[in-house]
């Protein structure tokens, strides 16, 4: 009789679909169009390499939540702008550069909403990281977007980790 209840349970679960799971953290990308500076190479518009962009912070914010989030978590992220850090600038021999240096700031606008233990949250936020030259080691993630990953995820654990995350008010 138990052999009888394991099949038609094993059949009953090869024939209904396993519902699938909702991703912890949901990213956005509002306007595209309109960021300050989301194209890592070139001052014009460069959409393929914008979009990777926007595919890499897409990815670190999820990867990101998967840290730092409960599992019943929820997280909508509205990228409202994005201005990587530095400045595109031409060089000596005429090569578009991007120069870093204390003026020109890595910030990402947002908006997000959070739904946690059956209180939701919505806040906006600019977030930036003034002291971004400051320490070369720092930077710990590979790529291009070292001073946005890092700067992402100081505030990612400062706003949803733990204690620390937001409440209602």
């Amino acid at each position: 009789m138990k052999s009888a209840v394991f099949v038609v349970a094993l059949t009953a679960s090869l024939i209904v679909p396993h519902a699938a799971a909702a991703p912890l953290v949901e990213v956005r990308f509002v306007s595209p169009d309109r960021y300050s500076d989301a194209s890592p190479y070139s001052r014009t518009i460069d959409k393929p390499a914008r979009d990777a962009v926007l595919a890499e912070l897409r990815q670190h914010l999820q990867s990101l939540g998967a840290k730092f989030l409960g599992a019943n978590d929820r997280l909508t992220i509205d990228v409202l702008d994005v201005d990587l850090a530095g400045e595109i600038e031409l060089s000596r021999d005429g090569q578009e550069r991007r120069a870093l240096d204390e003026r020109t700031l890595p910030r990402i606008q947002l908006r997000y909403t959070l739904d946690r233990d059956g209180t939701t949250v919505t806040r906006e936020e600019r977030v930036t990281e003034l002291g971004y030259l400051f320490d070369p080691n720092r930077c710990r993630f590979d790529g291009a977007l070292c001073r946005e990953k890092v700067m992402l995820a100081a505030w990612f654990e400062r706003t949803f980790a733990g204690a620390s995350a937001p409440v209602s008010r």
